[in-house]
């Protein structure tokens, strides 16, 4: 539980930030590069360009493009110490993972908007 001490009006007072998480959907633009020496066509490098947030549309029709993915982004901190844990999780062919890269499982409240509309 971080506390910060601040000193105002000459007296020094500790401060109880609390942890939370928040969620934002998340479009990520990549760039796909085939790998040379490879004669698999899925094989090759993903390099992230560019990551913004989204609508969850946005990230579902970004989830359909080659060259961007779409996901769920888990926040987790406080106001003093910023975020502590960034976790993602990517729809894939319509559906959303069911953990986070972070481990954490992805709310039923997100499942349900995405994998609900998909089927």
């Amino acid at each position: 539980m971080p506390h910060i001490l601040t000193a105002q009006n000459g007296k020094v007072e500790s401060v109880y930030y609390p942890n939370k998480t928040t969620y934002e959907w998340w479009i990520e633009d990549l760039d796909v590069q085939p790998d040379i020496n490879s004669q698999e066509v899925n094989m090759g490098t993903v390099d992230i360009i560019d990551c913004y947030a989204a609508s969850k549309e946005g990230a579902l029709a970004a989830s359909n493009e080659p060259n961007q993915s779409g996901c769920l982004r888990r926040l987790f901190g406080n106001d003093a110490e910023g975020h502590l844990e960034i976790g993602y999780a990517y729809i894939i062919d319509g559906v959303l993972d069911t953990n986070f890269c972070s481990g954490h499982k992805v709310p039923a409240r997100f499942l349900k908007q995405v994998n609900g509309e998909t089927k």
